[in-house]
Parts: C-alpha cells; sequence; structure tokens
C-alpha cells in the first residue's frame, strides 16, 4: 500500500523530503516530548524509546521504489498497521517526532563505498544547550557542513557536542533468522551506530534540514482510515483466555514462534502484498 503518495528523489527533489514529514499525525499515534527546559539530549532519548516501544518491524525498500525514487510510507502504516518501516521511512518519523519536541534536526543520506553501492538514511539532531545558536544556513547540503565535522557526538555518554547522528534502524525489532545491521540497538547504541556511518567507508549524498524545510501546509496528506476494520485483531488479550493451556495459541502472542526459514519467507510475502 502506497497510498497516493509520489516516490521521492534525492538527486532530483531532495528538499520535497520535508513534504513527507507529519509532525501531527505523528503525534496523534505516538506519545511524545513537546517542546520544554528539559535538555535536548533527554527528549531526544525519550523520542527514541518511544519509538522503539511501537515494536516497528524493519522492511526492505518497497518493491514499488525504483531506481533513484523511493516510496515512503505514511505515519500511519509505520506507527500502525502494517508496522514495518524502511530506515527512509524511519528518518521521516523521528524527525517529525523532533519537530513536535521543538528539536532541530536533518535527514541524511549516505552511500557505502563498495561496488554495491547501498544507501542508508540517518537523522541528525542539534543537541546543544538551548542558548546556543543553531549553526547550519540553506536548507539542502549536498556535503557534509563543516560546522557539524568536528561536532558530532560519538557516543551518547561522551564529551557533550552540538549535533547527535543516529542510525533510526536501532528503533526496530530484529528478526532472528534475518539479522540486520543496527536494528534492535538501544539509544546509546544507535547513536554510536550514526556517526560511524559518518566515516571510512561511507560518502555523503545529501542532507534535508527538515527543521529549515518543513511547512505544515506542504504536508502530504495520507490516505483516511477506513470506518471500520475488516479483520478483528490479530492477537486476543492473554487474560481473557478461558484456560492456561488456551495461551499456547499463536494469537495469543505469548509463546512466540521459532525462527525458521518458512517463517521468514512468509512474513516478506506479506509485507511485499500491502
Amino acid at each position: 500500500m502506497t497510498g497516493n503518495w509520489p516516490r521521492w528523489s534525492p538527486e532530483n527533489a531532495p528538499g520535497a523530503l520535508a513534504h513527507y514529514v507529519k509532525p501531527a499525525a505523528i503525534g496523534a499515534l505516538l506519545h511524545l516530548p513537546g517542546p520544554s527546559n528539559q535538555a535536548p539530549m533527554a527528549r531526544l532519548r525519550e523520542i527514541y524509546n518511544a519509538l522503539a516501544a511501537k515494536h516497528i518491524r524493519y522492511s526492505f525498500e518497497h518493491d514499488a521504489s525504483e531506481p533513484g525514487r523511493q516510496v515512503i510510507r505514511p505515519p500511519e502504516q509505520i506507527l500502525g498497521t502494517p508496522g514495518h518501516a524502511t530506515c527512509l521511512d524511519l528518518a521521516t518519523t523521528m524527525t517529525g517526532a523532533c519537530q513536535l519536541a521543538g528539536l532541530r534536526s536533518m535527514v541524511i543520506i549516505v552511500e557505502s563505498d563498495r561496488a554495491a553501492k547501498g544507501r542508508h538514511a540517518l537523522v541528525a539532531v542539534f543537541v546543544a544547550p538551548t542558548a546556543t545558536p543553531y549553526p547550519l544556513t540553506g536548507d539542502v547540503h549536498h556535503e557534509q557542513p563543516s560546522v557539524m565535522t568536528d561536532e558530532i557526538m560519538h557516543a551518547a555518554d561522551g564529551r557533550p557536542r552540538n549535533f547527535v547522528v543516529i542510525d533510526p534502524l536501532g528503533v526496530t525489532q530484529p528478526v532472528p533468522s534475518q539479522p540486520t545491521k543496527g536494528v534492535g540497538a538501544s539509544f546509546d547504541e544507535a547513536v554510536a551506530n550514526g556517526a560511524a556511518y559518518l566515516g571510512a567507508g561511507w560518502r555523503w549524498v545529501v542532507g534535508i534540514d527538515i527543521s529549515v524545510t518543513h511547512r505544515a501546509q506542504d504536508e502530504l496528506s495520507s490516505q483516511p482510515a477506513p470506518k471500520s476494520l475488516p479483520l478483528r485483531s490479530p492477537y486476543l488479550d492473554p487474560s481473557e483466555a478461558a484456560t492456561p493451556l488456551r495461551l499456547l495459541r499463536s494469537d495469543y502472542e505469548v509463546v512466540p514462534f521459532v525462527a525458521r526459514d518458512e517463517l521468514t519467507i512468509l512474513e516478506d510475502l506479506a509485507q511485499q502484498a500491502i
């Protein structure tokens, strides 16, 4: 399900990424901190933990994407049903949450130096004390801004710096039979992983400063939710099971499935059909 959203092109229309960021929709689906006197780093950690609590499943790039143009899912599909996302989906969601929390943020696209040239989306957040002037100018950065180079925090508990770069895959749930780098990481691990992507082996493709480019009136509209869902919830409340033996049934989600190739293949096919 791609909705009516156009595919995004980082080469032809990088600034248009801000149109996919929907803070109000995200706020309706997620309990988030608002602008406050709380330290920026504390607000960012709270955002990260709130996203991780949604048990989002990592998904590879949507099959409706094409070279140079990628599908981006709306918040309802990421934070609701079906609840899976790519790194770019997560980056737009995380920056939208930062907008609500009064944090300046940027989506960064990096590309591997390896022959496969895989790309990855990161989120950079300005976490300097409130009185510190924002050092970036402009909305789209085709090279890493020099003012960021020495101001990126490499560890959440390290020397305070002005920027944190987060690998958004950390908030997603791992699939045991299909391990993916960065998935299921703690906040501290995601900070270290994000900084590593700006080091050797990866190059900066483009950075879109969402705090500068986002305008509520320019947001893409989401498809209206149906008045009633055609199916019941896939899982039942364990406290309502008639007997303890009933809890062995898969729809109570108490006894987990054992990871195996057949399950991974079925889940992948189901995700591609959405």
